[in-house]
């Protein structure tokens, strides 16, 4: 390879490292950058973020059905659904149409969801900043992290069973504070084992809601 061609090729590769610099997106939640496994991407004007990245940000929990490529994602009160390709999504059941659908990151395997319609769905607040290519998420706004605790003892709520997507009912034996992430208290449930019925605390308060009919 001559000297002019290996100058051509630097000016291109510099060019292309530019090009990739200008879109990285910093994310900052709650005024702390928060630097996951991959940055996020620009996709038709809109911010995608890694799945895990985003639903561990916010504190929510996540499952991922291969099936039909669907993401089921809860929050205490909320419950969300998305699917792979698809402009259309679930909120508490309600159908919601998204300007982005998730996708499958070729180079990494990884899911990218839209990042601001997963921060409006839970209550955080989300703003983009075009000047510094940056990202604020502001998980204070989520009602629950700045709630007194709602329940007491002998109330009937719903906990999460994640792995089997679904809710139980149980009893509140104890409400206590918590300084875990953002959580500010958890409670105490009976749960029935092997050698008879013990107490167990919940996950988080992600895993908690009030019963539904």
């Amino acid at each position: 390879m001559t000297n002019k061609m290996r100058c051509a090729w630097s000016v291109v590769a510099l060019g292309i490292c530019a090009a990739l610099q200008a879109q990285v997106i910093s994310i900052y939640v709650d005024g702390d950058r928060r630097d996951g496994r991959f940055p996020p991407q620009l996709q038709n004007g809109r911010t995608l973020m890694f799945l895990r990245d985003t639903f561990d940000a916010l504190n929510c929990a996540v499952q991922w059905y291969s099936a039909d490529q669907r993401i089921k994602a809860w929050i205490a009160e909320t419950e969300i659904e998305l699917w792979i390709g698809k402009t259309e999504a679930r909120v508490n059941g309600q159908t919601m149409m998204l300007d982005q659908a998730p996708i499958i990151d070729k180079a990494t395997g990884s899911t990218l969801v839209p990042l601001r319609f997963i921060g409006e769905a839970v209550g955080a607040g989300i703003k983009y900043s075009a000047r510094g290519n940056r990202v604020d998420i502001d998980r204070m706004q989520i009602p629950y992290w700045t709630e007194t605790a709602p329940f007491k003892v002998g109330d009937t709520v719903e906990m999460l069973e994640q792995t089997r997507d679904r809710w139980i009912k149980a009893k509140v034996l104890r409400v206590f504070e918590v300084k875990v992430g953002l959580d500010r208290y958890n409670i105490e449930y009976t749960e029935d084992g092997p050698n008879g019925r013990v107490m167990r605390p919940t996950m988080s308060r992600s895993h908690i809601r009030k019963p539904r009919s």
